[in-house]
């Protein structure tokens, strides 16, 4: 896995009221670039997937430190929605915010498997030091 994952922090506009949710994002399926136009038409399927199945929308941006690179995503509250849309989207992997604890999966990984990256306030962009 790109190690750039372990370093992202979050633009979140208006913070999910879950103590536990997932982010999942459509950009970039299997972590190659794609043209930008490609990137929102894929970000707006999984938007609409997610009003369909009735999922409250909160944006949540990941993005490097240096703003380099963004991917917008979608905070999910229900774990295996997330896996599935994350495996729809052909996603690498997504992230899980349990307990102001940021952890990174594989997709359809398993939590036993997910790598802790420490506090969410920590990689929160409002709030993020140097993590590279």
């Amino acid at each position: 896995m790109d190690p750039a994952y372990r370093t992202t922090v979050f633009e979140v506009p208006v913070a999910p009221p879950l103590d536990e949710f997932w982010i999942v994002t459509a950009y970039n399926p299997h972590g190659r670039p794609q043209d930008p136009e490609a990137n929102r038409a894929a970000d707006e399927a999984l938007r609409q997937r997610l009003e369909r199945t009735g999922h409250p929308l909160w944006r949540i941006t990941g993005r490097s430190p240096d703003d380099t690179h963004r991917e917008p995503g979608w905070a999910v509250g229900d774990e295996e929605t997330a896996h599935e849309l994350a495996r729809r989207h052909r996603q690498v992997a997504l992230y899980q915010v349990r307990n102001d604890r940021l952890l990174l999966l594989a997709t359809g990984a398993s939590r036993e498997q997910a790598e802790d990256l420490g506090s969410w306030s920590d990689h929160r962009a409002d709030r993020a030091h140097n993590l590279a």
